[in-house]
């Protein structure tokens, strides 16, 4: 799939990185954010929707808590985590909502690594 520059990626609601709430502007407004500092919050957004939890899009999501699951302390579950994360930059879902075929993570070029932070879920 052509990858879209990150100016480009759309804008969202602004969410707070920690608690996930939204974020309200200096007027008392929800805030909305765009652009390359909508990436990290897009990220996030990605990466945290598991496989099958949207009703509107059942093939869309993260197959973590799967891989989770069936290779748990394996050395194979970091490079699978990082094998899903690249999936999400270069395999297209069908948004049916926009009637567009788009990755995920569209403006991603390459996945150079992932992290396993916890040995056991947290937080959910």
């Amino acid at each position: 799939m052509p990858r879209v520059d990150a100016q480009k990626i759309g804008s969202s609601i602004a969410t707070d990185p920690e608690t996930n709430d939204w974020i309200l502007d200096a007027k008392g407004g929800v805030a909305t954010v765009s652009g390359v500092d909508y990436l990290p919050q897009r990220v996030r957004e990605v990466l945290s929707i598991q496989r099958n939890e949207s009703p509107f899009y059942p093939t869309f999501g993260m197959r973590f808590f799967e891989y989770f699951e069936a290779f748990r302390g394996s050395p194979w579950l970091d490079l699978l985590f990082k094998l899903d994360v690249v999936r999400q930059t270069s395999i297209p879902f069908n948004d049916t909502l926009t009637g567009q075929m788009q990755t995920p993570l569209q403006c991603v070029m390459r996945v150079r690594g992932l992290d396993l932070l916890a040995d056991k879920p947290t937080k959910n």
